[in-house]
């Protein structure tokens, strides 16, 4: 569950072309988050990720990560909330620990969405 009483995520476009343009954060590039990334690339996103993984082994197991973020770099760690890039939303990564202060932070001036949220955008057919 994300920490956060921001309730700003229920506005996010389901529209594909809404998403160009939009300065959106990964926040956990396992297996989900990449294809959150990917996913928001293909839709025209601005997209920065941040995983505590080192650099060299993320692009090493996925050679197109720097396709997808357009030579932004990846925030390898977090100390303040200034490290972050303006953002209209963040995706994150289930596995992720947040309950460092700054996390609440962020997530209180940014909608934040689990990568499950924003793949049900998306879903064009029912949902159970």
């Amino acid at each position: 569950m994300i920490p956060s009483a921001n309730t700003h995520a229920l506005s996010l476009p389901a529209s594909p072309e809404r998403w160009r343009g939009m300065r959106v954060m990964v926040m956990g590039l396992g297996v989900s988050g990449m294809a959150a990334l990917r996913l928001l690339h293909r839709l025209g996103a601005t997209c920065w990720a941040s995983d505590q993984r080192p650099v060299t082994e993320l692009r090493d197991a996925t050679p197109e990560l720097d396709q997808w973020l357009e030579g932004r770099p990846i925030v390898e760690s977090l100390s303040t909330a200034s490290d972050l890039p303006s953002l209209d939303c963040v995706v994150l990564s289930p596995g992720l620990a947040l309950d460092s202060e700054l996390h609440k932070r962020v997530f209180a001036q940014v909608p934040v969405i689990s990568e499950v949220e924003l793949a049900s955008l998306f879903i064009q057919g029912k949902l159970l």
